[in-house]
């Protein structure tokens, strides 16, 4: 196993463990050791909190029609469900069978 790998930003070779954990990459590391990593957040820091900001509120809004679709899913089934369990209480009440 190769325990050595070059950073795509710095250029240097560094050990695996100076690497951050990446599943989608080929050999499970990311491209950019964790000192490139950092100097980059450092660098653009205002920018990406700025960004997650904006997918936050996009997202909430998203996720908000999506509960409320689901909401109006179950309170469909809920009622039908109780219909069929009343139904099916009094069918067995009528035949006399346990309720």
């Amino acid at each position: 196993m190769i325990d050595i790998k070059r950073c795509s930003r710095c250029r240097r070779e560094k050990l695996l463990t100076e690497f951050d954990k990446n599943i989608s990459s080929r050999d499970g590391r990311s491209c950019w050791c964790k000192k490139c990593m950092k100097e980059y957040y450092l660098e653009h820091s205002e920018e990406i909190k700025k960004n997650n900001k904006k997918w936050r509120e996009n997202r909430e809004g998203k996720r908000n029609i999506c509960i409320s679709s689901n909401n109006k899913k179950r309170s469909k089934t809920s009622k039908e469900f109780i219909k069929k369990s009343k139904d099916f209480i009094e069918l067995r009440r009528v035949m006399g069978i346990g309720v």
